[in-house]
């Protein structure tokens, strides 16, 4: 009898400790899914801007465009932020051996699905970073040039004679190439926040 306590208060104490670590789980797949939704955002958001440029330049029509915001667009090909998620309950379950346990089945095939997505992502952005340096930049065309700007984050204000960029197939060539690469790299991190919706949908049956 007195093994049988031992082994059941074990037992229960074991219970506790992964219900307490499935919680932790749980509210750090809530940030993952929050994560992707804030970079997403800035995603779409520059690739509909961006296709509203390239329908100017191929129409040759800038009559009552936001020259500005063109400008940003065109530029915001060149972003490519990192993937990086919240992962510090992740790699405690990996770092303690736990990884192979927690939870059940499903779980633990959400957790390996959605983690070797955001490896995955993280190679294509590595691999866009170096494309990117290979291939022509805004900087080369003689219709754009850069201007310090003291009110300005980062104190740089970029200007482009859109006129003449309407007038260069070269320019066009650059751009939905450009733009190719950012829609490319949002499928990927749109696909990356799927599989975080679903671990979290997993660590949500779990949890209750």
């Amino acid at each position: 009898i007195g093994f049988q306590i031992t082994a059941w208060a074990q037992a229960r104490a074991a219970a506790e400790r992964e219900g307490t670590l499935l919680a932790r789980l749980h509210e750090e797949a809530e940030e993952n899914v929050g994560y992707y939704d804030f970079i997403l955002g800035i995603y779409n958001r520059n690739n509909a801007a961006r296709s509203e440029a390239i329908e100017r330049f191929v129409a040759n029509d800038l009559e009552g465009a936001d020259r500005e915001a063109l400008v940003d667009a065109i530029a915001s090909s060149g972003i490519l932020p990192a993937a990086a998620p919240p992962r510090g309950v992740f790699d405690e379950i990996v770092s303690t051996g736990q990884a192979s346990t927690i939870g059940d089945a499903a779980l633990r095939e959400a957790l390996a699905s959605y983690w070797a997505s955001v490896e995955f992502l993280q190679g294509q952005i590595d691999y866009f970073r170096l494309v990117q340096m290979r291939v022509p930049d805004l900087s080369e065309f003689e219709f754009y040039r850069a201007e310090y700007d003291p009110q300005s984050s980062r104190q740089l204000r970029r200007i482009i004679d859109l006129e003449a960029a309407a007038q260069s197939e070269d320019f066009l060539q650059y751009l939905l190439h450009a733009n190719n690469r950012a829609r490319a790299l949002s499928d990927w991190w749109q696909e990356t926040q799927d599989r975080a919706r679903e671990m979290c949908a997993e660590t949500s049956r779990l949890t209750g």
